[in-house]
């Protein structure tokens, strides 16, 4: 399992754990709505949009993921709604949950989201979409208030995973 996760990104975790087949992530579809009715106010769902860059397209967001980020989500590009200069520690947990094919957890700093002075913790589930099989096409991400204890001296993001391998900066931009 994953460290400094909340109670509900933990039970969130495991039920994506129950989703998931035999060598294939869970889809969107695999979800009901009833099951996570106690977490939409904290998700997005997230489709990758395999493009020459690839973008991660917000197709639904929940109240909190907008209030964090300022505004409605939803239609919107991930990428986008982040302040420039913290783009690259918001999608870095993105690219190592699309390259190591396991959740991950970041906690970042309060600069990633623009309507909010207290850093997040952002769990990023991979998922297939509908048309996709057994690659990654789209990510739930549970967005929660993160515990100050967690966060290095810099306020730089801590991005955890289990199994991930270390993936440097240049290798990310050489894919994205």
């Amino acid at each position: 399992m994953l460290q400094n996760l909340c109670s509900e990104q933990d039970a969130l975790l495991c039920l994506w754990h129950e989703q998931c087949s035999f060598f294939r992530f869970p889809a969107q579809q695999d979800f009901g709505l009833p099951q996570l009715q106690r977490w939409l106010p904290h998700l997005a769902f997230i489709t990758l949009r395999p493009a020459r860059a690839k973008r991660l397209l917000v197709q639904r967001s929940g109240l909190r993921v907008d209030a964090a980020h300022g505004t409605a989500a939803a239609g919107r590009f991930w990428e986008d709604l982040v302040p420039g200069k913290a783009r690259d520690e918001a999608l870095r947990p993105f690219y190592l949950s699309l390259f190591s094919g396991r959740p991950v957890c970041a906690q970042s700093s309060a600069g990633t989201f623009a309507n909010t002075d207290r850093a997040k913790d952002v769990l990023i589930l991979p998922c297939r979409s509908t048309d996709s099989g057994r690659n990654v096409g789209m990510f739930v991400a549970a967005v929660y208030d993160s515990p100050s204890a967690g966060m290095s001296d810099d306020g730089a993001t801590q991005t955890l995973a289990y199994d991930t391998p270390n993936l440097s900066q240049a290798a990310l931009h050489a894919v994205f």
